[in-house]
């Protein structure tokens, strides 16, 4: 089933730095027990800016594996590689999300019921209806790739991304402090 995810944006920021692999990570076992291999990972972030949080869709991920990380490491246990002809990064400069989010009706039928609950509401990642991500796959559409996205010829139509290159501790985290 496809999810949707929260991707904290000062990790987002440090992840498009220097990310040469198509993957999302969180310490929330559903990553692995409710989304599997062909099922997608949309992922939003929230900007701060003087105005208060902005909503943005930053990823979006074909899921082609599951993976353990190693114990402690700080991104959490739950790996999930995305498949890099099908994944996609998208520009911190983009339209804001919130009135999509509110209007998503997730497989718990259960809504986000106001703009200052985005953040509270997404800190679980959340399984979407079909309508949902097909609202997503259209608003995605209009949004401008990051650098970082494969389509932006990092990787070569048809690679495989790299399954084994997993930290081997959590000091290999030292970026998110």
């Amino acid at each position: 089933m496809d999810m949707l995810g929260y991707w904290k944006w000062r990790n987002f920021i440090a992840d498009m730095a220097d990310k040469d692999e198509f993957d999302f990570n969180s310490n929330q076992s559903r990553l692995h027990s409710a989304a599997g291999v062909r099922d997608r990972l949309w992922l939003v972030t929230g900007r701060p800016t003087p105005a208060g949080r902005r909503y943005l869709l930053v990823g979006s991920l074909r899921i082609i594996g599951q993976r353990m990380n190693p114990a402690g490491f700080c991104y959490g246990a739950y790996r999930v590689i995305g498949d890099p002809t099908h994944t996609f990064y998208y520009s911190p400069n983009a339209p804001d999300l919130a009135d999509l989010l509110l209007g998503l009706d997730f497989a718990s039928n259960k809504r986000i019921t106001s703009r200052e609950r985005i953040g509270q509401s997404l800190q679980t990642l959340r399984s979407l209806t079909s309508h949902d991500s097909a609202l997503l796959a259209e608003w995605a559409k209009r949004l401008p790739l990051h650098p970082r996205s494969p389509q932006f010829g990092r990787t070569a139509p048809g690679a495989q991304p790299k399954l084994t290159s997993l930290p081997t501790s959590s000091t290999d985290c030292s970026s998110t402090t």
